[in-house]
């Protein structure tokens, strides 16, 4: 979580775009207005599929969850709008590939515990770095990314999450800014009430 707590909205959310394959100077950081708009859109199937993916990734707790700061639309609408044709089949290959489930149970039909239980080893796997990756070096290395062992998944992931802390929920709720954080202490339990705060994020 990290490395979220460096970057500005705009940033992330030009972080998103790039991950889609746009190229882009954002005027705006208005996360609604991803929103589909364009000639893709998902099937309802597909959407209750990215919904129940997101919420794995990010659960609804004591704040709120990737579905409910909208992150699902937002992804609908960069993959409607921005992606790169390559980077649409790319993702949506990994959908279904989740979508799939197993032993004949399809992921939309698990329950959350199921969910997260089959994502795991995947999750594991998928973002190890592939050791046979050509070696790139500067913007090259930049631009593409880490080598996951699984592109699809890493790079769904990656922008699910990104799209995620570049919500307002995520940064007015998960990410609170502490004004007066009191005396500095080198080591302390994490806690929900010692949750990382959103620094200069505003």
């Amino acid at each position: 979580m990290s490395e979220y707590m460096h970057m500005d909205r705009r940033s992330l959310l030009q972080s998103a775009f790039a991950l889609v394959g746009a190229s882009v100077a954002l005027s705006a950081c208005d996360f609604g207005g991803l929103g589909s708009k364009g000639t893709f859109t998902f099937t309802d199937k597909q959407r209750a599929l990215v919904s129940a993916i997101a919420d794995t990734f990010v659960p609804k707790t004591d704040t709120a969850g990737a579905v409910e700061a909208g992150v699902p639309k937002a992804f609908e609408g960069l993959l409607s709008n921005w992606a790169k044709p390559e980077t649409k089949e790319l993702l949506l290959s990994a959908i279904d590939k989740i979508g799939a489930g197993k032993d004949g149970k399809a992921f939309v039909d698990m329950s959350p515990a199921e969910r997260l239980a089959y994502l795991t080893p995947i999750d594991i796997e998928g973002l190890k770095i592939d050791p046979k990756a050509p070696k790139l070096s500067g913007l090259a290395a930049m631009f593409a990314g880490p080598a996951y062992m699984d592109p699809g998944y890493g790079k769904l992931k990656t922008l699910l999450v990104s799209l995620y802390y570049s919500s307002e929920a995520a940064l007015t709720e998960e990410l609170p800014y502490n004004h007066n954080p009191g005396a500095f202490k080198p080591s302390i339990p994490v806690t929900a009430e010692t949750r990382p705060a959103s620094g200069g994020m505003f």
